[in-house]
């Protein structure tokens, strides 16, 4: 997988970037999805709209045609994201996670004979315990 070192070369190839963080998941309706945490620059903190629009859309090209996948890009604060002293690992990969959890709801609502509320519970990240408790009734 050469993402991540691809990515980097994208992002850090705009001085605009602090820093950033990567994530990997399965959204409500069971598509893959990438999402890239983005910390401006103390310098760059104060672009107008337009020129922050520009530089996400800029970075949302680069890494598209280098990497052939279309990234959700999201400014954060600083503050949020960890401090990378070494070898960074800014990558998170949460399909395995969300996968366990779609399949034990969707599991909930079959034995309750509801499955049709599953995808509900899924789109609203219901917790597990919460599932159980409702019994599959209608939410």
């Amino acid at each position: 997988n050469v993402w991540p070192l691809t990515v980097d070369q994208v992002v850090f190839a705009h001085p605009e970037v602090a820093e950033y963080a990567g994530r990997v998941f399965v959204d409500g309706a069971g598509r893959t999805e990438v999402e890239l945490r983005l910390a401006l620059k103390a310098e760059a903190l104060g672009l107008a709209p337009a020129a922050q629009a520009r530089l996400l859309a800029a970075l949302r090209d680069g890494i598209k045609e280098r990497t052939n996948v279309q990234m959700q890009l999201r400014v954060v604060p600083a503050a949020e994201l960890p401090q990378y002293l070494y070898k960074a690992r800014r990558w998170t990969d949460e399909r395995k996670a969300t996968l366990a959890y779609v399949a034990e709801v969707h599991e909930l609502c079959a034995l309750g004979g509801r499955g049709d509320l599953a995808a509900s519970f899924v789109a609203k990240v219901t917790p597990v315990a919460q599932v159980r408790r409702a019994r599959c009734r209608a939410p």
